[in-house]
């Protein structure tokens, strides 16, 4: 889930604001900034051990960066919480770095294979454009396969009749 830089192990997003356990954990929510995660999910997917990010939720909790969305069981899940003016300046540092490395590879891309290449929308972020597929594979590592013009269906349109 994490989102490499060509930096090695190290996300352009921590790239920026530092890489510390902390960031790690904030960096997760910022990912899946919809969602809610139980803490035992959020310890296995980023490594960290049980008892620390146990510490940081609660400072995390305690600064409402992140909220507690429900409890199922034992597990307690949290959320990002958006309403938080930091929060939103940590999203948008992110997004940021992503369309920023977007832009770049849509330039090694254009370099490479100019007749493949399509234009994102000059008034949207990449990452927000019909084009996002480009930013889901790129985050996922998938950006040696070549690009097609058609984007990837996200969501398919509905007939009303």
């Amino acid at each position: 889930m994490q989102s490499k830089s060509k930096l090695g192990d190290e996300s352009l997003f921590l790239a920026i604001v530092g890489d510390s356990i902390r960031n790690r954990i904030v960096e997760f929510f910022i990912e899946g900034r919809e969602l809610d995660y139980p803490i035992k999910f959020v310890a296995e997917e980023l490594k960290i051990n049980r008892s620390t990010l146990y510490k940081v939720i609660t400072e995390l909790s305690e600064n409402a960066i992140l909220t507690f969305s429900r409890k199922i069981g034992s597990s307690t899940f949290y959320r990002l919480n958006i309403r938080n003016q930091k929060v939103m300046s940590l999203i948008d540092i992110f997004d940021k770095a992503i369309n920023k490395a977007l832009e770049e590879q849509m330039v090694l891309c254009e370099e490479k294979c100019p007749e493949i290449m399509v234009e994102s929308e000059p008034s949207k972020p990449i990452a927000q454009t019909k084009y996002s597929h480009f930013y889901i594979s790129l985050m996922h590592g998938y950006e040696n396969k070549p690009l097609t013009k058609q984007p990837i269906e996200l969501m398919p349109e509905i007939e009303l009749a």
